[in-house]
């Protein structure tokens, strides 16, 4: 929707301190309190008094004008690659690192946007090695990292997008930089927008809307617009459509038609779900004037007329619209504009009672559905794993900076003391430190006690405690959001025997063979452990029976087919398999789990039971 691309970068870049003309403009367009059309003036004028009578101001000039070019556009690429050789050549004349590094960033930044993501990839991370050797270049290695962590969130890499926002973001917080600081915490709340928690997505949002009102309004309704989303994939409408209206204004006035006609249909939509037809009907009228020439607009133009058709009951009309979207079913279309014309298509069917086409929307919309589920299950808990480990390392860099301070001020103390107050006071914070160490290591060996009272000693997988809380959540879990879990019970056949012929010894490692090739076998979102000597259990959330079935088949394969201990001697497992039904309790799953392994004992063993 949003065209401002370079506001994002141009605040992004740092340069040597200079006091001329140039320096006063170039910090101008760099404050992030300039709207787009005021920076490309300023960038104008610039431009007209090239080249400078300094070979620094020239380089300079030359490097922030990399940011002003559209990637995406194919008739600006002749024109960004001269700027791309000229500017570095006129940056080798200069002799300045730091103005290298931020045109290798720029031009990183234009090879993603273009598609070459492995070549982007590799500019990025050598600027990122580069600056982190010299604490000067602090501020290139932070925007490095901010363009890094763009290309990772683009590819769906979000663990190592949001280390490199992290990055970026405690870079510009020593500066005292709160601009770019805002921008980092808005691509952190589209992170965790992504993994469907939309909790900490608001909340990362709205820290940088808050800061964001200080500066250009542009940068300030993109991230509002950010939040609105967020609010409208909650269905939580009223907060979803009051933003969007507050932002409405500024967006007519920075955008062309095509910007205010998106979110004018995203006005209409809302209120079309809240049915507040007269108020949806004002949006599309509104639009209906404005020149709209891309197909994905026109699309959006008309599926919200389809849905508001709909909800007025004009059905010719609204299957008119319909016959047009199925001449036009060979296009791709995203997940989100194809689940608009399921729901639609659904919908009309069910007001012209045709059930075939009601069945047929259904099952492609329950497909999304599932989809979804699994995705929304798995990215909230790396979601929710990634703003603890943010927030762990944040307090530990408060930690070291209190405490640097503090040994500050005893430095300074100790100097203009007396011999023996400086003693006593050395004396103390020896004392202190001992005392720290005494409780950081109780702390740690208390930390290491917990982990290990949840592990079983011999295998290092979760003991009885530990996988039965696991299993507790899990099935409550699964309840909540309505998807499947499954448990799988294990039993290796014949152990006794094992022990009673070669010894405890080997029955050990008759054990830790057999959990080795149950955790090759499942992911890591299940989780297996040691429910007694030879039994064990595996609860698999987001797992519906087929599935734990085939898990459980190659975990029996597995085992039987290859020799285990220094022995080389044979095992094999019985296994039984359950989905937990709904509403069930965990103990009762478990005890189906069981009879359905003892049934797999009494067929012969070497079995799995379902």
């Amino acid at each position: 929707m949003f065209k401002l691309f370079f506001g994002v970068f141009c605040s992004l870049l740092c340069f040597s301190t200079f006091a001329n003309a140039v320096k006063e403009d170039v910090e101008k367009i760099l404050s992030g309190h300039l709207t787009s059309g005021q920076s490309r003036e300023l960038m104008d004028k610039l431009e007209r008094n090239l080249p400078y009578s300094s070979v620094l101001d020239t380089a300079r000039v030359k490097t922030v004008k990399c940011w002003f070019y559209d990637s995406q556009n194919d008739k600006n690429h002749i024109a960004l690659n001269d700027l791309l050789t000229d500017a570095n050549q006129a940056t080798k004349k200069a002799d300045s690192p730091k103005l290298k590094l931020d045109l290798e960033t720029c031009q990183a930044f234009h090879l993603y946007q273009q598609g070459k993501v492995s070549t982007a990839t590799s500019m990025t991370k050598n600027v990122i090695s580069a600056s982190s050797k010299n604490p000067e270049l602090y501020y290139q290695h932070a925007t490095a990292n901010l363009i890094l962590g763009r290309i990772f969130r683009s590819q769906g890499s979000y663990q190592q997008a949001f280390l490199a926002f992290q990055q970026a973001y405690n870079s510009f917080e020593q500066g005292g930089f709160s601009y770019d600081k805002a921008l980092i915490l808005k691509e952190i709340g589209l992170i965790h927008a992504d993994l469907h928690n939309f909790l900490l997505a608001e909340e990362q949002l709205q820290r940088a809307i808050n800061e964001l009102t200080n500066y250009n309004e542009q940068e300030w309704y993109i991230a509002t617009d950010i939040l609105a989303q967020a609010y409208e994939a909650q269905s939580n409408y009223q907060k979803a459509i009051m933003l969007y209206n507050s932002i409405l204004p500024a967006v007519t006035k920075y955008e062309d038609d095509e910007g205010s006609a998106y979110l004018l249909f995203k006005i209409a939509q809302i209120n079309i779900q809240l049915n507040e037809l007269q108020e949806a009907k004002q949006y599309l009228n509104q639009a209906r004037d404005l020149t709209l020439n891309s197909e994905w607009i026109k699309f959006i133009q008309s599926i919200t007329t389809a849905e508001w058709l709909i909800k007025k009951g004009r059905l010719d009309e609204a299957e008119l619209l319909y016959l047009d979207f199925e001449q036009n079913s060979s296009q791709v279309w995203s997940v989100d504009s194809l689940t608009r014309f399921l729901e639609f298509k659904r919908e009309l069917a069910v007001q012209k009672s045709n059930y075939q086409q009601e069945a047929l929307a259904q099952r492609e919309l329950l497909k999304i559905a599932d989809k979804k589920v699994q995705e929304i299950a798995d990215n909230t808990l790396l979601s929710q794993r990634l703003a603890f480990d943010w927030d762990q390392q944040k307090r530990e860099i408060t930690r070291l900076k209190e405490s640097s301070e503090v040994k500050e001020q005893l430095l300074n103390l100790a100097n203009e003391k007396a011999f023996w107050q400086i003693a006593s006071l050395l004396f103390s914070i020896g004392l202190i430190l001992i005392l720290a160490y005494i409780t950081y290591k109780q702390t740690q060996h208390k930390q290491r006690f917990k982990t290990l009272a949840l592990k079983d000693e011999l295998t290092d997988i979760a003991n009885r405690r530990a996988i039965f809380a696991f299993k507790y959540n899990a099935i409550k879990k699964s309840e909540f959001l309505g998807s499947a879990c499954s448990l799988i019970v294990i039993d290796i056949d014949h152990f006794k025997q094992v022990n009673d012929t070669y010894g405890h010894d080997i029955g050990d490692e008759v054990i830790i063979s057999t959990v080795k090739f149950i955790e090759k076998n499942i992911r890591q979102t299940d989780c297996a452990g040691r429910v007694g000597g030879e039994e064990f259990l595996v609860v698999l959330p987001n797992t519906a029976l087929s599935f734990a079935h085939e898990v459980a088949q190659r975990i029996r394969e597995n085992i039987e087919n290859v020799t285990h201990t220094s022995l080389h001697i044979k095992s094999t497992v019985s296994i039984g398999v359950v989905e937990v039904k709904a509403g069930e309790a965990p103990k009762d799953a478990s005890r189906r789990a069981d009879e359905k392994l003892y049934a797999a004992k009494n067929a012969g063993r070497n079995k799995v039971m379902v």
